[in-house]
């Protein structure tokens, strides 16, 4: 409990720290003008003690649960639907232009939306099974799946 008290601190810290500018980088950027313009959301957020444990938790459990359905290849669409939700929240809470439009969670909500677009998971693993049983034929929870 300590060490997840702290590293909200450090967290709630980190977001408190003066706003990088882009001092005119970007073309038509004000020498001062904040990169992120959701930060304040994300200070205010940090900044509660009481949510910060649930969504730490929701993280956590999302990060979990979306890994170990697009391993064992169990309802691939939705998991890297979620995937894409995650990163693209992730994405926009970690926004700068430093160093481009697209940074490394963009790409991950790319790939996640790919995956989840194609069905991946209809030719091998747990949605393959699936969608070639009668389990699913009728059921409106098979485009979760394959």
């Amino acid at each position: 409990m300590q060490a997840a008290r702290s590293a909200t601190l450090v967290v709630a810290d980190a977001l408190h720290r003066p706003a990088r500018s882009t001092l005119g980088a970007l073309p038509g950027a004000a020498p001062g003008q904040l990169i992120n313009p959701t930060r304040s959301l994300w200070v205010s957020l940090a900044g509660n003690s009481s949510a910060m444990p649930v969504v730490n938790l929701l993280v956590q459990f999302g990060e979990i649960a979306i890994g170990v359905c697009v391993l064992l290849s169990f309802a691939v669409r939705f998991a890297a639907l979620m995937g894409a939700i995650l990163t693209g929240l992730l994405c926009v809470a970690g926004w700068s232009f430093a160093n481009g439009i697209v940074n490394e969670q963009f790409l991950y909500a790319v790939l996640s939306t790919y995956l989840a677009g194609v069905g991946v998971g209809a030719v091998w693993g747990l949605d393959g099974v699936l969608s070639r049983s009668k389990v699913l034929t009728g059921n409106p929870a098979r485009f979760l799946v394959a």
